[in-house]
């Protein structure tokens, strides 16, 4: 599910991928990590910098240990982030990268939230990344 703001600026929840364009996997040259972001654009073929976002799977330690990793969007461990958050909502650490990977099923630098491992992972994206699709 991807967390959009609503109307009056409150999360608000979409169905999975509502609104999503048609994605698709690029393999891209060992060398994109090294390379300015406009060649790593090209490489994706976005149609500006802009549209380059990096993911991160983020782990809220003050959800108490008893209740599950993905209990629901709002209640979730761990959730994959492209945006800012509440921190009084939340509080938010930067999950291990080992985990990371097994949650996602992708290495470091290659996180995406479509197509994790975890398909039950809340996604959360700032509302300036959903302006960009329109």
């Amino acid at each position: 599910m991807g967390m959009h703001k609503g109307q009056r600026g409150t999360p608000a929840w979409a169905p999975p991928y509502k609104g999503c364009v048609p994605y698709r996997f690029v393999r891209v040259p060992g060398n994109y990590y090294s390379e300015k972001l406009s060649f790593r654009a090209a490489c994706l073929g976005a149609s500006s910098i802009e549209q380059l976002c990096k993911s991160i799977v983020l782990v809220n330690t003050c959800l108490p240990p008893e209740l599950p990793d993905f209990g629901t969007p709002f209640a979730s461990r761990y959730m994959a982030a492209g945006g800012r958050l509440s921190q009084k909502a939340y509080n938010l650490r930067l999950c291990p990268e080992e985990l990371s990977e097994r949650l996602t099923g992708f290495v470091h630098n290659a996180v995406t939230p479509i197509g994790t491992a975890t398909p039950e992972m809340p996604v959360v994206l700032s509302h300036r990344i959903l302006k960009l699709g329109t």
